[in-house]
């Protein structure tokens, strides 16, 4: 790339921006159409040739049939739309496809707009709009390293990411991952940081993405990086701290240590971290989650297990509930593996992968073990709220638990407080914490899944879809996604698309309940009302695993089954379900509100 090139200058801007980040298949279209366009072949861009290059169809498209590059192209239009309103609200080069065309405009400032000029024609023509271009990027550059400066003299940012992996075994990639996500839960403990979840740093691991542009992306103002590498009994980590308003170091360190010593090495990066940040709070390094164990094999196993579990498949889940278990067995004073049992257990029965009747009992048991052996643990403090609310109905002490969560730094928490306001109906509450979490965690799905039911619940389906669609972005095989964008397309009737959608769950788990439950729903929305009873009869068996009363509850109510709703109303409430804490504010119920079954359900679910 030709360094002073401002157009593509402000392509790599926009690529790496909040809205294309994770967005691979619009940032290669772009990134397609800007080039061929500078390199003078406007011309050739046609729907066919795109579909083609950018998207792998064969040479026999048919545009008429497959209208993937049209559907891409409105989807690419909108998301630079955002980009400018946001931001690239200051920026001086401005790139803009109109509606009709797929050759790319270009606008700088307020010069009037200009195809990109073809790389092979003569420079002259564009001396001074080029020269004029790029005195307005100094002036935005220079603006923006002073908000940027600015707003580093608030409250510190960071964002930690992944560890590279130089041991030259693969079979380590489990240590650079965990440490990343032991030194990020850490840091967050500082009331004095703001923390950028992990599943947002994640996005970036393997990438070669300037640190500049993934602090405007994570929106932090310093990143944390490094490498761990090992040599004979020893190992090593390099651990910089760069400021991302100009790449300027604040801070690096070499370390070498034997495995037994990881978490004391730990340990001193966060507190020369906090120190260079001005972050520091005394002590809480030494009383944190880094020094809950002595025994090293302990140790290793959590961190087996938080990688595998982070990997957000069903066989990871399952494999990180059995190594977490193993480090309680070795280590029954280790509070970071109950957290992390708890987590991967609950997550098994969202999956469909466990019976209802399980969801709590023991996870609930296990968080109240961490928090024994640990009651600043931010984030167990979040999973445990859920549960009060869930199991006992308790909001008041929930939400006083969740506040909690907050003031001790949980990265979690403002998300699951989030989803709780939700069901409580105090949507502009819950627009706040979810705004927070997205701020922490600002290309994770979580906030977003969250968000959307928020969106869904107002009627604001626009917004909705919206967010549905950058969840599915970021990972296309996320099944509450799926599921959401499935039982979307029931509620428009629109048989061709469930079907799509339930094709996609089935590759990722047939036997999953959520899976059931969409391909149930797809034979009520395509006209097969006995298929989706027997399909519902399968479901009712007590052996089903990961049965979901509340799907059914939504199914018998698509159906006419008023009756058979209720009943499975009440199981859902009776299991712990946390859906049904929707009842009062679904609209799918709305119809039922003054009946007296409906009024005892809200009483019995503290509604």
């Amino acid at each position: 790339m030709a360094t002073g090139d401002p157009v593509r200058l402000q392509l790599e801007r926009i690529l790496a921006s909040p809205q294309f980040v994770a967005a691979q298949r619009r940032s290669r279209l772009l990134r397609f159409l800007v080039e061929h366009s500078l390199a003078g072949e406007a011309d050739d861009l046609k729907e066919s040739v795109i579909a083609c290059e950018v998207f792998d169809r064969s040479a026999g498209h048919d545009p008429k049939v497959d209208s993937l590059v049209r559907v891409e192209m409105g989807r690419l239009r909108s998301r630079l739309i955002e980009y400018y309103a946001d931001a690239g609200k200051n920026d001086a080069v401005r790139i803009e496809i109109p509606v009709g065309s797929y050759a790319p405009v270009v606008t700088f400032s307020d010069i009037a707009p200009v195809a990109p000029s073809p790389q092979r024609h003569s420079a002259r023509p564009r001396i001074w709009a080029v020269a004029y271009a790029l005195l307005l990027c100094g002036v935005a550059a220079a603006l923006s390293a002073w908000l940027w400066r600015s707003h580093d003299a608030g409250q510190p940012s960071i964002a930690v990411l992944p560890f590279l992996n130089f041991t030259g075994d693969p079979d380590k990639d489990f240590l650079g991952d965990s440490i990343t996500d032991e030194l990020t839960g850490t840091l967050a403990e500082s009331g004095n940081l703001r923390v950028v979840a992990r599943t947002s740093s994640f996005v970036f691991k393997g990438r070669n993405v300037d640190v500049r542009e993934i602090g405007r992306a994570l929106r932090a103002n310093s990143v944390l990086e490094g490498s761990i590498s090992r040599k004979a009994d020893q190992l090593g980590i390099v651990a910089q701290l760069i400021r991302t308003g100009d790449g300027y170091h604040l801070w690096s360190q070499s370390y070498a240590f034997p495995a037994d010593d990881l978490q004391k090495t730990e340990g001193e990066i966060v507190r020369s971290v906090a120190k260079a940040l001005r972050a520091n709070r005394s002590g809480f390094v030494d009383a944190s989650q880094l020094m809950a164990t002595r025994n090293s094999e302990a140790h290793d196993l959590y961190l087996r297990a938080r990688y595998t579990f982070n990997r957000g498949t069903l066989e990871g889940t399952r494999t990180g509930l059995k190594l977490a278990r193993e480090a309680i067995e070795i280590d029954p004073g280790y509070a970071l593996p109950y957290w992390l049992a708890a987590n991967a257990e609950y997550t098994l029965n969202s999956y469909g992968a466990a019976s209802p009747s399980a969801v709590w009992d023991r996870p609930m048991k296990e968080l109240e073990e961490a928090l024994r052996l640990d009651p600043r643990f931010g984030d167990a403090h979040a999973s445990h709220a859920l549960g009060v609310y869930s199991v006992y109905h308790d909001w008041p002490r929930a939400e006083e638990e969740f506040r909690l969560a907050i003031r001790q730094g949980s990265v979690t928490a403002p998300s699951l407080y989030g989803w709780g306001l939700t069901t409580r109906g105090r949507f502009g509450e819950a627009h706040r914490e979810l705004a927070a979490a997205i701020e922490k965690d600002p290309l994770g799905p979580g906030p977003r899944l969250h968000r959307l039911i928020v969106y869904y619940f107002e009627g604001n389906r626009s917004q909705a879809a919206a967010e549905l669609e950058s969840v599915l972005e970021l990972n296309p095989e996320n099944i509450t996604a799926l599921v959401q964008l499935a039982f979307g397309d029931a509620l428009v009737k629109n048989c061709g698309a469930e079907q799509a959608e339930l094709a996609k769950l089935r590759t990722i788990g047939p036997r999953l309940a959520a899976t059931q439950f969409i391909a149930a729903s797809t034979s009520i929305t395509c006209g097969h009302p006995a298929e989706a009873r027997r399909i519902l009869a399968g479901m009712e068996a007590p052996d089903y695993p990961g049965r979901s009363f509340f799907q059914m509850a939504l199914l018998d109510q698509t159906l006419g089954d008023t009756g058979r709703m209720f009943d499975h109303l009440k199981k859902a409430a009776d299991n712990f379900e946390n859906a049904v804490l929707y009842l009062k504010v679904h609209p799918i119920f709305k119809p039922y509100r003054s009946d007296p079954r409906f009024i005892a359900l809200v009483g019995q679910l503290g509604l």
